[in-house]
Formats: structure tokens, sequence, C-alpha cells
């Protein structure tokens, strides 16, 4: 299979690796809870959501392009009420999320290698709520025929 100059591939593909198995692993309780994109309301915690962005160059080998893909994983554990219990659901379900993510590293195929590159746990707001979250980044890299 080749591999793909495609976001919205790679974007899908990483929301399908997240929900092989049992998604309990990963914090969430149904396949709905994983979101393409950021929303402003989301109908229940934990959540996930995923965008990202992409850049192309020419590799320097005729017609080849090098796919550089980067996307923004946020895991929203929920409203803030026991710090300390949302702090280490939070850390235990991102690290769920990167260990699932690293044992695929190429998506099924559809890049040549991708790798959570950053973690960074937090606060976000989130319909007017402080949620516990976590951002991870996980970047990874194709080549394509030019088109």
């Amino acid at each position: 299979m080749p591999y793909t100059d495609s976001l919205n591939e790679v974007i899908e593909e990483t929301i399908s690796v997240l929900l092989t198995g049992d998604i309990s692993e990963i914090g969430i309780h149904q396949e709905e809870d994983v979101y393409y994109g950021v929303e402003t309301r989301y109908p229940r915690f934990p959540a996930i959501a995923i965008e990202g962005q992409m850049d192309q160059e020419p590799t320097g080998t005729q017609h080849q392009m090098t796919n550089k893909f980067r996307l923004n994983i946020f895991y929203y554990e929920g409203v803030i009420g026991s710090m300390e219990t949302k702090r280490q659901n939070r850390d235990k379900h991102a690290e769920a999320v990167k260990a699932r993510l690293h044992a695929n590293r190429s998506l099924n195929g559809k890049v040549a290698f991708g790798h959570i590159t950053s973690m960074e746990p937090g606060i976000s707001v989130v319909s007017a709520s402080m949620v516990a979250s976590s951002r991870m980044i996980w970047e990874g890299i194709s080549k394509t025929e030019m088109r």
C-alpha cells in the first residue's frame, strides 16, 4: 500500500487505530467520544479530539514529495473536581493513547513513521468549564509521487 499525502486520511487512520481494541484503556466509553477536530461542546467526558496540519516539500528526487504531518491530539478527562484524581486519570489515559499509537507507528501503512513528540498536561476551558486535559503532538512523515 502506498503512503498517503492526505491529512484527512492520516487523521481518520489515527482515529481508527485509537478505536482498535478495548477503548476503555484510553479512557473513553464510546467510539463517538473521539472527534475529528476540536468541538466547542462535548456531550460527555472523557473525550479525545484530533486536528492537524501538513507540509509538503520536494525531496530532491525527481517527482517525489516529502509529506510532514503534525497532529494535535487533545485528551479531555473531565470537568475539574478532585484535581488529584483527574490528573492521575488524565496522565494514565494520555500514556495509553501514546502507547496505542506507538504500537502502530505507520498507521497501517499510511505513513513511513509517526511518533508522539510531546505530551503537555494542563487545564483547558471547554464550554465555559475548566477541564483536566493533555495535549499530545504526533508527528509523521511519508513520501509520495508528485501530482
